[in-house]
């Protein structure tokens, strides 16, 4: 829909952004792995942290690409929040993040502010820029315990619900297995996230231990995010859930997240240094 967001190379495309996340974990562990603790402390220590995060954001922004971004952002802010040591950095970049929030509205594009004020609203234009969201929740609403049976979903399977590959994948999964079968996911999910926050707390080495926050918050806001956004709570901005919207770029980058993550927990049983190259 006009945005330029994948590169084509023969019969392949490739969305860079989805990539680039796992750039920004890496990045970000190897900054603050090389830094000593008294050198952290300094606070121009990190704002080089906070332009390595946003000059990957402000990219994407141009793309425009406002729900990946959003998810950078998270990243980054996830990995600087536990590299920080004075509790007075922490106070200062939080204050800074809220007034940024409403200093962002006149950069969005049109149609992101029509999203905004349509989840504000959900009686602002029903038929156009909130259509997604009221379809999703009434494929979902749809469902009920049980849901209608596979590929048997009246919304999903009549049109009525838009990108029902992609970001409205979890409507999808609700309406044909119900509040059961959502649940289920879900549980699967937190089971994940459970894994990995255990494996950054485990991690004997900060770099290990950034790259696993990175991870965490990777999945946790393409989880939070999606599933937000399908029910409601959430304005739509476009973010996959993975493993289940279809798309071969986010599924790699899951991929590759899961792959380092073995590595690390790999790393902690047999005590051997098995990620020298990324650092």
């Amino acid at each position: 829909m006009g945005a330029t967001r994948w590169i084509r190379i023969g019969s392949i495309s490739l969305q860079p952004s989805e990539f680039a996340k796992v750039g920004l974990i890496l990045a970000l562990a190897r900054y603050f792995d090389k830094q000593s603790v008294y050198k952290m402390m300094e606070f121009k220590r990190l704002l080089k942290a906070v332009i390595i995060i946003f000059l990957p954001v402000f990219l994407v922004l141009k793309q425009p690409n406002l729900g990946t971004s959003v998810i950078m952002l998270l990243i980054g802010m996830s990995i600087i929040f536990t590299a920080i040591i004075k509790r007075s950095h922490s106070i200062i970049c939080g204050t800074l993040g809220i007034f940024a929030v409403p200093a962002i509205w006149p950069f969005l594009r049109p149609y992101h502010k029509q999203r905004i004020l349509s989840f504000l609203d959900s009686s602002v234009d029903p038929l156009g820029i909130g259509y997604n969201a009221q379809q999703s929740q009434i494929a979902i609403g749809s469902g009920g315990l049980l849901g209608r049976g596979f590929v048997n979903g009246s919304q999903t399977q009549l049109g009525f619900l838009p990108e029902k590959r992609t970001d409205f994948a979890f409507a999808v999964l609700s309406e044909e297995w119900g509040f059961l079968g959502s649940m289920a996911l879900i549980l699967l999910y937190t089971s994940l996230l459970g894994i990995i926050f255990s494996t950054a707390y485990r991690s004997k080495n900060y770099f290990s231990k950034s790259v696993s926050i990175g991870i965490f918050a990777f999945f946790s806001a393409h989880f939070f995010i999606n599933i937000g956004m399908s029910i409601g709570l959430l304005p739509v901005i476009g973010d996959p859930l993975p493993f289940l919207s279809y798309g071969g770029s986010t599924t790699a980058a899951s991929l590759i997240c899961i792959g380092l993550l073995l590595a690390i927990k790999a790393d902690e049983q047999q005590n051997a240094c098995i990620l020298p190259m990324l650092k």
